[in-house]
């Protein structure tokens, strides 16, 4: 009788072993990755010159994806070259679709455009610069960007390099050389040749590379920029002011008014009449870019002092 009743009590004991080795408990995740993709290997390599190809290949130590390339690349000098982007596992190939400009150095700056396919941690400091010439253009210049108001740091915003000709106009061209400030509002360009140049900072809001003046803030230097020189501690103040010119936009009338509508806000203006018998009646309205028009019997009362 022991011994039947010392039987059942292993084969119990078995049966509950054999259970929860049925059903396994999921492991527990190990450490998250943190460390962000390191670049191996580029073709061409950084500082290449007599670079002739049309296709630039970056490779990984892991398994990477670049979504927003085309969004956060960045090619400086400013080039209309289109390109084709194939990710293959570790590697980033850029196929571009037309040949570059001949003794030209070319500078790449990926951001934080490049991360990995586990944690989305981006890549650091991913830059290439090659030349089609003989030798590579080595200038640079840095600074900062502050808020004019505030003194704060402005990140984000874009510090562009003009070339001085005759029909240079800020408002409608795109910078030669550009970059983005960083977080803290400082800037670095580089390999840039020498030249005389216009530096300007604006927060490009519509992304389209060029300074819209009545709603982008801006600064820039009065003085022109020697690339041949030294600059590594350039300050610009930037700031929000609707430099654009005044136009008119509209004459009509507005009920028991004529109203006279211009593009941005007047502060004072002055009327002359043909009839200096028959005063003419008007004011600014509350937003100040429409003239507002009276007939003698509606004109408006004066303000009290």
């Amino acid at each position: 009788m022991r011994n039947l009743i010392l039987l059942s009590s292993i084969i119990l004991i078995s049966e509950l072993i054999l259970s929860q080795c049925a059903n396994p408990v999921r492991p527990t995740g190990g450490p998250k990755d943190t460390i962000p993709p390191q670049l191996i290997a580029t073709y061409p390599d950084d500082q290449t010159i007599n670079f002739k190809g049309d296709q630039i290949t970056l490779s990984f130590d892991e398994y990477v994806s670049a979504d927003q390339l085309q969004q956060k690349l960045v090619i400086t000098p400013l080039t209309d070259i289109k390109y084709k982007t194939l990710i293959k596992k570790r590697d980033i190939i850029l196929k571009f679709e037309d040949p570059f400009k001949d003794s030209t150095t070319y500078m790449l700056n990926f951001f934080d455009a490049i991360k990995d396919i586990t944690e989305r941690n981006p890549a650091q400091n991913i830059i290439i610069a090659f030349s089609t010439g003989s030798y590579i253009d080595s200038l640079s210049l840095s600074g900062k960007v502050n808020d004019l108001m505030t003194n704060k740091p402005i990140s984000k915003t874009t510090v562009g390099l003009y070339p001085i000709t005759d029909s240079l106009d800020l408002f409608l061209e795109s910078p030669y050389y550009f970059i983005n400030t960083s977080d803290n509002g400082s800037f670095h360009l580089r390999n840039m040749k020498a030249s005389r140049f216009i530096l300007v900072s604006f927060l490009d809001e519509n992304k389209n590379l060029k300074l819209d003046p009545a709603t982008e803030s801006y600064a820039f230097l009065s003085d022109t920029i020697d690339t041949s020189l030294n600059y590594d501690s350039l300050q610009l103040y930037q700031f929000q002011v609707d430099a654009s010119n005044l136009t008119f936009i509209s004459a009509r009338p507005s009920g028991k008014y004529f109203d006279v509508r211009y593009s941005k806000k007047i502060n004072q203006y002055h009327l002359d009449s043909q009839d200096t018998l028959k005063p003419i009646f008007s004011s600014l309205t509350s937003e100040q870019d429409v003239i507002r028009f009276y007939s003698q019997k509606k004109r408006p009362k004066p303000k009290k002092n």
